[in-house]
């Protein structure tokens, strides 16, 4: 895959060229298969996941949500690709301290995956991280403890 490059270069600590990489891959996927399709929105995904991993939280967001929108129509709603991106952009959206937001994204990803993975799979781990610490910002205890009950005796509500 074309997002193959981007990788290493991200690896490699070579961000210009790792943010060109990735937004070569996505333009030359959408002149390809047209701007709903798969392979765009993983593109663009993974162009979001590097702006988040190096704290370019609007951008990582702008990137997920032009992801979904690739999805759209190249994918059902409830496709694992889709599933994903939402628990990253809820990620992202958590890290801007938008919690309402975040929950909505998070738990949209959470229930999309639930059914398709293995409950130890680390984009499920992520929402549920997400998803409790989102709700115990927002003063939501028993929320949060439906995705990390193993933290009831900790918070004193066992």
């Amino acid at each position: 895959m074309l997002t193959n490059l981007a990788n290493a270069e991200s690896w490699l600590d070579r961000p210009a060229e790792a943010i060109r990489a990735y937004e070569r891959a996505a333009a030359i996927y959408r002149r390809a298969y047209g701007a709903h399709h798969d392979r765009v929105g993983v593109a663009l995904a993974n162009l979001g996941s590097y702006h988040m991993r190096n704290g370019n939280l609007a951008l990582a967001e702008r990137y997920f949500r032009e992801a979904l929108v690739a999805y759209d129509g190249a994918d059902p709603p409830t496709h694992f690709n889709v599933g994903v991106t939402r628990v990253k952009l809820g990620r992202a959206l958590l890290k801007q301290q938008r919690l309402g937001e975040a929950v909505e994204e998070s738990l949209a990803g959470f229930r999309i995956l639930e059914p398709q993975v293995d409950p130890t799979n680390n984009f499920l781990d992520a929402a549920r991280k997400d998803l409790f610490t989102a709700y115990r910002a927002l003063g939501r205890t028993p929320d949060a403890l439906r995705f990390r009950p193993e933290m009831a005796e900790s918070l004193g509500t066992r």
